[in-house]
């Protein structure tokens, strides 16, 4: 099947999740009015500005007309491509100066550019590692813990070093409550680092945003271009937004007090199962959804053959929920959480900076700095235990690299 680079996903993630298109989380006249003075002629560093959830970002603070946007990715061809797509979006008459930097969030190299950077007011930090798959072994679960814990700790540190600290946004996740999962814990106890910081802080935890960069969605998207079978984990619902909705809520973010977490509502999102969300993606290619076990798909020999069927019908594999870090259903906030009305489709959480991390960093930093040391991912887990209540130490020996 031919997948059209020009298919428009935002239409495509609203038929998946079968929601009016309503403007979801969008800025009211007043909030507008509050986002457009923080970015208008403002001086605004990025990072992880390469990635899908900062590129559904960036026309909104675009549009706002900053004097000057560093964007800061680790990723050389992601930058690359960023830069041809603001060139053709926001040609040479568009006032914003544009910088493309590239430095890794844990790199000393960050401290060079930000220490180049005479003034900054706003900074979206979007550089993270973001997926429980990463969780397969020690190196790639200190690299989580690297990027998302340590990596903000350094950019919180070199920020709060200029002479009028700057605004930070950053991006969270619904995993980061009551977390199971490695990457889960990693930004909850980010979002404690932020509480820390002198200037004004802010972040959001994110629902899934549909056909994200190595998204379970954007798998699918390669998977029907190449005629493959798609795949989905029994019994496991998420919340789902679109790549607008997620943009706008991190303009909610932007503009929410200092020290809170925005959330949406929870009478806005509801659950949905990824199973019944992949009915709904192949119905909007005209296919209908043949559910198959996983068992019965090992049976068959595993073959990516769409030839015994019909030509309206399209192969499912169902497989368990029984990976390492996932759960069945994500939420948004803990019961030792407040949570506060912040618009009519928002809520933000009230930050309670109360975990105690300051010997649980110098761990980590020694285990990253000395690979002769013993780690296991068992071990990782257990280190975060001793800070984060209730967190699992037990690990799972299936991960998402071991499923179709």
């Amino acid at each position: 099947m031919n997948i059209n680079s020009s298919l428009d996903l935002e239409k495509l993630a609203l038929a998946c999740i079968r929601r009016p298109e309503h403007e979801y989380f969008s800025l009211d006249s007043d909030r507008q009015h509050s986002f457009d003075a923080l970015c208008r002629d403002s001086v605004v560093l990025v990072t992880g500005a390469a990635g899908f959830i900062a590129q559904s970002t960036l026309p909104h603070v675009l549009s706002a007309k900053p004097r000057k946007l560093y964007l800061v990715d680790s990723s050389e061809n992601g930058l690359a491509s960023l830069a041809r797509k603001l060139a053709t979006s926001h040609g040479p008459e568009h006032p914003t100066e544009i910088r493309m930097i590239l430095a890794d969030i844990t790199s000393p190299l960050l401290d060079r550019a930000i220490d180049s950077m005479a003034h900054v007011d706003l900074v979206l930090h979007f550089a993270a590692v973001k997926h429980v798959r990463s969780e397969r072994d020690p190196a790639s679960a200190l690299r989580i813990m690297d990027v998302n814990i340590l990596g903000t700790k350094r950019l919180l540190e070199l920020l709060a070093r200029k002479e009028s600290p700057p605004q930070v946004f950053a991006v969270s996740t619904d995993k980061a409550a009551n977390p199971t999962s490695i990457m889960g814990a990693s930004k909850l106890i980010m979002e404690s680092l932020l509480w820390s910081y002198p200037g004004i802080s802010t972040s959001a935890r994110f629902a899934n945003v549909l056909f994200s960069s190595g998204s379970i969605t954007e798998s699918w998207l390669d998977r029907i271009g190449r005629e493959e079978p798609l795949s989905a984990p029994l019994n496991t619902y998420r919340y789902f937004v679109s790549p607008r909705q997620a943009g706008l809520i991190c303009t909610n973010g932007l503009v929410a007090p200092s020290n809170s977490i925005v959330i949406p509502s929870s009478d806005i999102l509801s659950p949905m199962s990824l199973v019944a969300l992949a009915h709904n993606f192949l119905e909007f290619f005209g296919k209908s959804a043949k559910d198959i076990l996983l068992e019965e798909w090992q049976a068959n020999g595993g073959t990516n053959s769409l030839g015994h069927y019909s030509r309206d019908e399209y192969p499912l594999v169902c497989t368990p929920l029984d990976t390492a870090g996932e759960k069945e259903v994500e939420e948004f906030s803990q019961p030792n959480e407040q949570v506060v009305s912040f618009t009519p489709e928002l809520s933000r959480i009230i930050a309670d900076p109360t975990l105690q991390i300051n010997g649980f960093l110098n761990r980590i930093e020694l285990w990253i700095s000395d690979p002769a040391l013993n780690v296991t991912v068992g071990k990782i887990r257990s280190e975060i235990a001793t800070i984060v209540d209730g967190f699992y130490r037990e690990e799972n020996s299936e991960t998402l690299d071991s499923r179709i």
